[in-house]
């Protein structure tokens, strides 16, 4: 009997996957201010801010996530078909989150590290170890999303929704 562990996989957000969170199409949302990542004025072109908006469940804030093995995951937007992007391959604090086209880098691809509470995680860049915030603490429409040190705070805390 296997149901203690399908109930644990569903529970953290696994469903059978090797990572944990299976491949698919999602909603990623702020457990902190409860909006969802958006493409700033669902742009196709490369460097468009990722901002975070009011969910309504639109091209520009469907994600398709996938596991590109040894926990790193890629995320492409359904719409422009751009992937989530630290700009410039950046270190700093407050670097933008952008779509750009897939190239590939660690900038482009994403550690999800369970909080410890059920389908929770925060977003971790592979290059830089930094993880995607919910800039200033806001809880505003058309907020950014920036990269910043990983502090455990609740702008740091994400839930993928499936879409």
């Amino acid at each position: 009997n296997n149901f203690p562990y399908e109930f644990y996989q569903l529970m953290v957000g696994g469903g059978g996957g090797d990572g944990p969170v299976d491949d698919g199409r999602y909603l990623v949302k702020s457990t902190f201010s409860g909006k969802c990542f958006e493409v700033q004025g669902g742009s196709r072109d490369d460097s468009a801010q990722i901002v975070q908006m009011r969910c309504h469940a639109v091209g520009k804030q469907r994600f398709d996530v996938k596991d590109m093995g040894s926990g790193n995951y890629r995320l492409l937007n359904q719409r422009s078909g751009k992937a989530i992007d630290i700009a410039a391959a950046s270190n700093a604090d407050g670097a933008k989150v952008q779509q750009y086209t897939d190239n590939g880098t660690g900038a482009q691809r994403f550690i999800f590290k369970p909080t410890g509470v059920a389908g929770e995680y925060t977003i971790v860049n592979q290059h830089s170890g930094k993880c995607l915030d919910v800039a200033d603490q806001s809880q505003q429409d058309g907020t950014k999303i920036q990269q910043w040190t990983c502090t455990g705070g609740a702008n740091q805390k994400f839930r993928f929704k499936k879409k």
